[in-house]
């Protein structure tokens, strides 16, 4: 699922923007969500994470001594520490139970759309092209996703549902949601975030 990293709005074509007052080391992570979720793990190098991030480069080991791969933990970190809150926040809102998966729904298009289907989920992009290869991700990707399980099932309890089912159901919206992000990229297109939030909302409503 989509996270918005801490960037200032820009033109088309142009770099993102950092904010300037983050500390260092809150940049440097920043900076390598921002290019993990368009581009994965491998893609990313280190004079590309200084750069974006706007911090010296002698900061990357000061404060991340285990290099590229910690960078990597990190950001997965932070990013899925958003997603948690845009969750919370969103489906927290009060209303129908339609209501709020469209407000989600939307809340991912949008974000979607405005990167021009360049950004998928953060967590998921760099999974499949790295958590075979380091354990520091492929941890920090599963806990991440544990951590969207949990709150979602959570809140299909106080939407009066069973634990059983508030789990089985919790994880259908995960990976319906995830997959969705990805047909969306495919097709460049919304369409199938929208489409997935509407089957959800009829199978939550039964």
């Amino acid at each position: 699922m989509n996270d918005r990293s801490a960037e200032t709005p820009r033109r088309r074509g142009r770099p993102p923007r950092v904010q300037e007052d983050m500390p260092t080391r809150a940049r440097i992570v920043n900076a390598a969500a921002r290019l993990m979720r368009r581009n994965g793990y491998h893609a990313m190098g280190l004079n590309d994470v200084v750069s974006s991030g706007r911090a010296p480069k002698g900061s990357l080991y000061h404060y991340f001594p285990g290099g590229k791969e910690q960078i990597a933990g990190e950001a997965l970190r932070t990013a899925g520490q958003r997603v948690t809150a845009s969750i919370t926040t969103t489906l927290s809102a009060g209303g129908e139970v339609a209501e709020n998966l469209r407000s989600f729904a939307q809340l991912l298009a949008d974000d979607l759309e405005r990167s021009e289907f360049r950004n998928g989920c953060p967590i998921a992009t760099t999974t499949l092209d790295a958590a075979s290869d380091s354990d520091v991700i492929q941890s920090a990707a599963a806990k991440c996703f544990a951590e969207w399980h949990d709150t979602l099932a959570e809140w299909l309890r106080t939407r009066g549902h069973s634990a059983t089912d508030a789990a089985e159901l919790a994880a259908l919206l995960v990976a319906a949601f995830e997959g969705a992000l990805l047909t969306a990229r495919a097709h460049r297109s919304s369409a199938p975030i929208h489409d997935i939030a509407e089957t959800l909302a009829r199978r939550l409503s039964l």
